[in-house]
């Protein structure tokens, strides 16, 4: 079995990172570049997000994913994301997204102010011919929400993906545009879609077209669509892409 993993770590359990790496390391691939935001402001007396109940939500599952060389297969029809607070800043979750045995990620969250951001992401999966696995900590951080809610309200940012050593495998553009309400599943929510697209010249690539909504009352999204490519052009190189719809069905308090 191949593994093209640059930081190869346990499967299901990375570590939450370091809140004190330098947001620019003295050592990169990448040019630093400096965050480039439109920050809306807050009104007067705005609730303040905070991190949703820590427990265990179960979502439905449609989908595929596909690494080069190793094939295609259909996700599970489940998943569970197990959100706790161990390890993180106080304005923080950590999510664990576990779809099987061979399909794990993690994410950790902020919840600010001026909405919700990605701080970490880390992805471990598993195929007969091989691995793929991705870990990356965002700064600035990638914005994922724009608070406070607003038909229309975008913000858009470039950001450095830097791995555990604190050194840039990428640079990102990304935006986000939070839609306007919709009423899904008998609750009120925000529809926010995003784009994330890494520039060209890094040994990794990572392009992210997703669809969300968001439930400001229990401050999870209860459903999202997302498509996903990570490309890696050294060692063996390997194309992944993972497309797929979850949408929340249940959860269990810790």
């Amino acid at each position: 079995m191949s593994n093209d993993s640059d930081t190869p770590t346990e499967a299901g359990s990375p570590g939450v990172p370091s809140t004190l790496l330098p947001l620019f390391p003295t050592t990169t691939t990448t040019r630093p570049v400096k965050a480039t935001t439109t920050t809306l402001a807050v009104a007067s007396g705005a609730t303040v997000l905070t991190p949703p109940a820590t427990g265990v939500y179960v979502y439905s599952v449609d989908g595929t994913e596909t690494l080069s060389g190793s094939g295609s297969r259909k996700l599970p029809g489940s998943m569970r994301v197990t959100a706790q607070r161990t390890g993180a800043a106080a304005d923080e979750i950590v999510l664990d997204l576990v779809l099987s045995d061979r399909h794990r990620e993690r994410e950790v969250l902020a919840y600010k102010r001026d909405g919700v951001a990605l701080r970490y992401a880390d992805l471990d999966v598993a195929f007969s011919l091989g691995t793929r696995a991705s870990s990356a900590t965002y700064r600035p951080l990638v914005a994922r929400a724009v608070a406070p809610f607003a038909s229309g309200a975008t913000r858009s940012g470039v950001s450095e993906a830097l791995d555990g050593a604190g050194h840039a495998v990428r640079t990102e553009d990304w935006k986000v545009t939070d839609v306007g309400p919709r009423t899904l599943l008998g609750v009120s929510t925000w529809q926010i879609t995003s784009e994330r697209s890494s520039r060209a010249g890094a040994t990794e690539q990572l392009t992210e077209s997703r669809t969300a909504w968001f439930d400001p009352a229990r401050r999870v999204f209860v459903k999202w669509q997302t498509h996903l490519r990570l490309q890696r052009a050294t060692g063996t190189a390997r194309t992944y892409d993972l497309t797929y719809t979850a949408v929340l069905t249940g959860f269990t308090p810790a």
